[in-house]
């Protein structure tokens, strides 16, 4: 949907990935490889970019610094008047599109009792997983639905599923496991008791 606002998707995939990594560098292979685009489609981009003022070379000193070698180091541009702008319109798209996934999953897998957002989700990695979901629950059509959110946000989601009587039972007896989901950040977004 976004990438109609940039006019491309190679457009859009290098700016997530700039802007999710603000105080980083990237060369252009590197970049090809994590957008999973043709090289010739990101150096266009990169120059479309660097003349907009949103990205800019890095300096080579400090590149040379960072990782060695004589690659041409890009990296947003902090200074440009539009980077608010387009944080703030990137961190909106990702939780419209969070959102679509999420529904998915509540709708596509099956019969849920529980539906729990934690870790990476919430911004605890130290969670033991990213996503609990409790009752009859589809693991092949989870995982379909996974690994297009996955590709999405460019890093992999834990997820534990469990029966209701398990959980019922875990949580009678205070798992340790379900302990940390609880008592950390979490997000109900389904929560039938049975």
């Amino acid at each position: 949907m976004v990438e109609y606002l940039f006019g491309s998707k190679t457009r859009l995939k290098l700016l997530r990935l700039f802007f999710r990594s603000p105080d980083e560098a990237f060369y252009v292979r590197e970049l090809t490889r994590l957008a999973g685009s043709q090289i010739n489609a990101v150096r266009r981009e990169l120059d479309r970019l660097s003349q907009a003022y949103i990205i800019r070379i890095v300096d080579a000193k400090s590149a040379q610094v960072m990782r060695g070698g004589r690659q041409k180091f890009y990296g947003v541009n902090k200074d440009s008047l539009l980077y608010p702008e387009i944080k703030a319109l990137l961190a909106k798209s990702q939780l419209i599109e969070e959102n679509n996934y999420l529904e998915e999953i509540k709708t596509k897998t099956g019969v849920l009792t529980h539906f729990i957002l934690t870790g990476c989700l919430m911004n605890n990695p130290s969670a033991p997983t990213d996503m609990l979901l409790v009752g009859s629950v589809s693991e092949g059509r989870l995982r379909r639905i996974l690994s297009r959110f996955e590709k999405e946000r460019n890093e992999s989601i834990r997820y534990t599923i469990m029966s209701t009587r398990e959980f019922n039972e875990r949580r009678q007896f205070m798992d340790k496991f379900l302990y940390h989901v609880f008592e950390g950040p979490n997000l109900e977004l389904v929560k039938q008791d049975v």
